[in-house]
């Protein structure tokens, strides 16, 4: 997960609002690699051939979760995580302290303050998934201890 994974929070944008979810991927050139994950994580998730961005390589597939089966998943990986840590601690209390919304079809029950909470997630994981970012660089070591104050 550290090498070839990725925890975010995505925002979408919507007729009213944007709308935001979580979401977890994992990459590799091995569809099999990527189906026994599945496997092993109960069969939740989607494996999505991806495109082929340089000519001569191999396709690259992802395993894509979401929502609060991703954040299960990241539960149990927490404890392995080194690189990543700081982003599943975040993604994990995104989940938790999410307001749900009162109707699912218009998401007319998400109030201005919680569309700017969302969006203070949101941009703090866009943060620390940077590329280059230090706190996750391999040479900055174990990850610096979450500020969150979102």
């Amino acid at each position: 997960m550290d090498g070839e994974g990725s925890i975010s929070i995505v925002r979408v944008a919507e007729k009213n609002h944007p709308r935001y979810f979580l979401a977890l991927n994992v990459s590799n050139t091995s569809k099999t690699i990527l189906d026994d994950m599945k496997q092993f994580f109960g069969g939740i998730g989607s494996n999505i051939l991806g495109r082929v961005r340089v000519s001569g390589r191999k396709p690259v597939w992802q395993w894509t979760v979401k929502e609060y089966e991703a954040g299960a998943i990241i539960e149990r990986l927490l404890p392995c995580l080194r690189l990543k840590k700081t982003q599943a601690i975040l993604a994990l209390e995104f989940l938790e302290k999410r307001k749900p919304v009162e109707n699912q079809k218009r998401r007319f029950g998400v109030c201005n303050s919680e569309l700017q909470k969302r969006e203070r997630y949101y941009l703090k994981m866009r943060e620390l998934n940077k590329r280059g970012n230090r706190e996750t660089s391999p040479r900055a070591g174990r990850p610096k201890k979450l500020e969150t104050n979102v």
